[in-house]
């Protein structure tokens, strides 16, 4: 019989009997690419998550247990006991939790561990307020990835009445209050000084950057004994190696929200993809690399931002407001002025180097309607939360499902008088590359039921 005991939230080790019989669960698929002579080879290796010595996660008990009952293995589990101070229904004054959040928040104080899936614009810091509430006593840390969430965040708990937080990040360095918000960046330099390690909830925003077993999030998360480890995210990692560096260090999926379900809750809107068909560029076509490509064909390409710039000043004519979202700096730039130079439009660009407090002013001033036209680099794709936005436009292409959906998510929460987000696209038939990318957009966008009229 196996006997695993739980050492500690972090790790749990096989008392009695033979590691290698949970290898089988506690492994996986390494992908690698090697430059072979002519081409590069796809590598495939078994990593194994489980010591020589027994000893793993403590996220992956469930997947063991599971394990043993399906293949008849005998084993026994000796848990820890994990006691609070203090735990309460949810109540947060002045907040009304949806059913579905009540739901994932329930559902959260019940397991202590796992990942609450849901999509943008759904309320996950929402979510977490009421989590936190449940455990009024108890030290929580929330772990975010950017100064932009860090200050948003901290807005959000203190809009409702919590007062108890200290910040860790942009040149804040406060460890002492009951709510610790860090960014991780700025909390690895806390592990590194063997600070103040104590804390009874760690919550992780934006889960899906935890995105292997090495790194900050992974220290962070090793050094930090906290019993209840949860996650927020709207669309899981694809990579193996992720989806098992999540479950190890904090659990798997408890609860998981689908976007009609959003929808019906009157707390997210509908989406209407737009989509306008670019010229081939022959001088695009004949380039081999995607780098090359994507130079010529995005950043530098003016009929591109030409398009771009005509579609938002049809929504500005309108009295929409828009965001236009990159990924190169340079393409920001480009895109600024070419829109000055050409319809003499003078329009703001967020990116990395923005000032902190420059970002959030133009964020509200967005979010106010007294800016009506934004370009952003990557620093705003997720986690901002601009309920006002009419229109987000994707100047940037891209093929994965995550960034497109956090590209979206910029302004899907529902505002008064508003009752859908207007998602301008474009098709570029001038490489295979740019075909391919697209395509994988529009079947996103088809299986969401976000193909409208043009509007």
């Amino acid at each position: 019989m196996l006997v695993i005991k739980e050492l500690s939230p972090v790790y749990s080790q096989i008392v009695e009997g033979s590691y290698i019989k949970l290898k089988p669960c506690l492994s996986f698929n390494y992908e690698t690419w090697e430059q072979g002579k002519y081409c590069k080879k796809r590598k495939v290796r078994k990593i194994s998550l489980i010591s020589k010595g027994g000893v793993f996660l403590t996220g992956f008990l469930k997947r063991v247990e599971d394990y043993c009952i399906n293949n008849n293995v005998p084993f026994r589990i000796e848990r820890r006991n994990y006691s609070f101070k203090s735990v309460r229904a949810p109540d947060v004054p002045n907040l009304q939790f949806k059913p579905f959040q009540l739901e994932a928040i329930k559902k959260a104080v019940a397991s202590c561990r796992g990942v609450i899936v849901s999509p943008t614009g759904s309320g996950k810091t929402i979510m977490a307020i009421g989590i936190v509430s449940c455990f009024p006593e108890s030290r929580v840390l929330f772990l975010v990835h950017t100064l932009d969430l860090l200050n948003q965040t901290y807005k959000k708990f203190s809009q409702f009445g919590f007062d108890d937080i200290s910040l860790i990040g942009g040149g804040k360095f406060d460890i002492d209050n009951r709510i610790v918000i860090a960014t991780r960046q700025s909390f690895s330099k806390i592990i590194e000084l063997k600070e103040d390690l104590e804390f009874d909830i760690v919550i992780v925003d934006e889960v899906h950057h935890v995105s292997s077993f090495k790194g900050q999030y992974a220290d962070i998360l090793t050094a930090v004994t906290a019993p209840i480890r949860l996650g927020f995210t709207a669309t899981l990692p694809q990579k193996e190696e992720s989806l098992m560096a999540i479950e190890g260090l904090l659990g798997k999926v408890i609860y998981q929200v689908d976007w009609e379900r959003a929808i019906n809750s009157d707390i997210v809107v509908d989406v209407v993809v737009n989509l306008t068909k670019l010229p081939e560029d022959k001088l695009v076509r004949d380039l081999r690399s995607y780098r090359e490509v994507y130079r010529k064909g995005v950043v530098e390409r003016k009929s591109r931002h030409r398009a771009v710039l005509q579609r938002t000043l049809y929504h500005l004519e309108k009295g929409r407001t828009i965001l236009i979202l990159i990924t190169e700096i340079e393409h920001g730039y480009n895109l600024q002025k070419f829109a000055k130079e050409i319809y003499d439009l003078d329009i703001e660009f967020v990116h990395g180097a923005t000032p902190g407090d420059t970002r959030a002013e133009i964020q509200r001033l967005l979010d106010s309607r007294e800016v009506k036209s934004v370009i952003a680099s990557t620093i705003w794709n997720e986690g901002m939360d601009i309920p006002s936005l009419d229109v987000v436009v994707n100047a940037s292409g891209g093929k994965s499902e995550l960034p497109t959906l956090q590209k979206i998510g910029r302004g899907v929460r529902k505002a008064e008088g508003k009752d859908r987000l207007i998602l301008e696209d474009f098709f570029d038939p001038s490489h295979p590359y740019l075909i391919d990318h697209f395509g994988r957009r529009l079947s996103l966008y088809f299986e969401k039921g976000w193909m409208g009229v043009k509007v």
